[in-house]
């Protein structure tokens, strides 16, 4: 407490008077770094496709926790285990990471272009995957490699990322032709059995 103030210019009684001691003043800051994080993700407007969204939603990701290195680690840090008192701002978080991840799910799924999965199944497996790779490059990657390879290594993680969960949109409309095709099949053999059944039910009556 006394390094923090004398970084700001203060006293520490001043800090305990306005946080009451460390434990209220490191809620304040993961308050405030939900509250940043939370206005960076919402600044990802929606586009033409959800595709696209799920990387710009990856990149604003990236691009917070990189700008604000201290907050992120203390959002990220032991700070954030869930005990009594904390679970508000860990459910915040939770729906940062998640929500916009759906919103852009559920498109894809409209569209016919998401696997067969549950939506916050696919959302979690992204939003894990993506924060790994923050995770590392806010840590051991910043000092191994230099800012344009990290860049790369992002934007392929993402890529192949995914590329696990959404459908080619080729492959999409193959799918639906062949459903099409096989819908197409299904009636012609429907009627094939009403005529057959037509004719043996004339035959029988001649007899």
């Amino acid at each position: 407490m006394r390094r923090l103030a004398a970084a700001v210019g203060t006293s520490t009684s001043a800090i305990y008077s306005l946080f009451g001691g460390k434990p209220a003043l490191i809620e304040a800051v993961v308050d405030q770094a939900v509250d940043s994080l939370t206005a960076s993700m919402r600044g990802v407007a929606p586009s033409s496709d959800p595709q696209d969204d799920l990387f710009a939603i990856g990149t604003a990701y990236r691009s917070w926790a990189l700008d604000h290195r201290d907050l992120y680690a203390v959002m990220f840090g032991s700070q954030m285990v869930p005990v009594p008192g904390r679970e508000t701002t860990v459910q915040s978080l939770m729906q940062i990471g998640l929500g916009p991840l759906v919103a852009s799910l559920t498109r894809l799924r409209e569209q016919g272009r998401l696997r067969e999965a549950d939506l916050f199944t696919v959302a979690g497996s992204l939003w894990s995957s993506m924060h790994g790779i923050v995770d590392l490059e806010h840590g051991i990657l910043a000092h191994l490699l230099p800012a344009p390879t990290r860049d790369a290594i992002f934007r392929a993680h993402m890529a192949a990322m995914t590329r696990g969960w959404v459908l080619d949109p080729d492959a999409t409309e193959a799918r639906t032709a062949e459903a099409r095709t096989a819908e197409a099949r299904t009636a012609e053999a429907e009627i094939d059995d009403v005529d057959r059944a037509g004719a043996d039910g004339a035959s029988a009556g001649s007899r």
